[in-house]
Order: structure tokens, then C-alpha cells, then sequence
């Protein structure tokens, strides 16, 4: 795990205490598994937009409901804690899914989610989530990046054991 890993309750405080200083603060979410360039130039990008950079790693239950799992938590949170251009990480468990119990928008409250093409929810629900808490949303369009998704990268693995055989 990277130094730059903190517990949601931690975590709220030091993002309370950035914006009293007057800095902006983003956060991103996602499962980074099979972490490629276009998770990569998401990050950098979103950093360029905010004075602080928030990143949820979403937990290996949480990723394993909608697909299957290749790195431990603990693995995609030290690759994306490691970024210098990533401030903070917090490993956002079930219990903050978007129909989960628990509106980690509510708890952290950044000014801005930011957000690229393949996040799982819609731009309309999303919207919804966000706007009840005065969070302003930010979708990042990737230049050259269209055909790197982790399941480009998983065929493309595929095809080529299969070429061996």
C-alpha cells in the first residue's frame, strides 16, 4: 500500500481542511485493474484541473459484482498512490456503490468528480448523484486512447496464446 493511502473518515477531514484553504479538490474513481495509458493519462489530466487529486480504488468485491479480477486491491492502489500527480487514495469499498447505503460524494465532498468514457455509470445518473451536493462534473475525452480499455488488452492476450498453439 502507498503512503498516500487514507481511510474515508481521515480522509473527509483532510479534504475539509484543503478547501478551507481555497483549494480545489477532484476526485476519480475506478478499479485500475490491468492499469494501461488510458487510465494513466486520465489521472495526469485530471490533476491539471484541480489542486488536489482524490483517487478511489474500488475494492476487489466491489470490482468482482461487474468483472473479473486480475490485481489485488492492494496492487492497484500502490500503482495509482505511486503517480506524483496523485495526492490522496482511499480504497472505496461495496458499501459505497451507487446504490450502496452510504454517498461517498456526501462523505468526502469534493468540488469536482472527474471522470473518463468507460465509467460504468451513465452521464445522466451520474449527474443525479453528484448535483444533489453541489459537485461539479467533468468528463475527460482521452486523445489516442479509444482502442485501450482493459478488455482490448485481455483479447488481445488471448489471441496471442491462441496463436501459439
Amino acid at each position: 500500500m502507498s503512503k498516500k493511502l487514507f481511510e474515508i473518515w481521515d480522509l473527509k477531514e483532510i479534504i475539509a481542511s484543503r478547501k478551507k484553504l481555497g483549494l480545489k479538490v477532484g476526485l476519480v474513481q475506478g478499479s485500475f485493474d490491468i492499469f494501461h495509458l488510458g487510465h494513466f493519462k486520465l489521472l495526469k489530466l485530471a490533476s491539471t484541473n484541480v489542486d488536489i487529486l482524490v483517487v478511489g480504488v474500488e475494492s476487489d468485491k466491489s470490482v468482482r459484482v461487474y468483472q473479473k479480477l486480475f490485481n489485488e486491491v492492494s496492487t492497484r492502489e500502490e500503482l495509482v498512490g505511486s503517480l506524483s500527480f496523485v495526492d490522496y487514495t482511499f480504497i472505496k469499498t461495496r458499501e459505497y456503490l451507487s446504490d450502496g447505503q452510504k454517498d461517498i460524494y456526501d462523505e468526502l465532498k469534493p468540488d469536482i468528480f472527474i471522470y473518463g468514457k468507460d465509467f460504468f455509470l451513465d452521464d445522466s445518473t451520474l449527474r443525479k448523484l453528484v448535483s444533489k451536493h453541489g459537485i461539479e462534473l467533468l468528463k475527460l475525452s482521452i486523445n489516442n486512447t479509444e482502442r485501450i480499455t482493459k478488455n482490448s488488452i485481455q483479447e488481445k492476450i488471448f489471441n496471442e496464446i491462441m496463436s501459439l498453439e
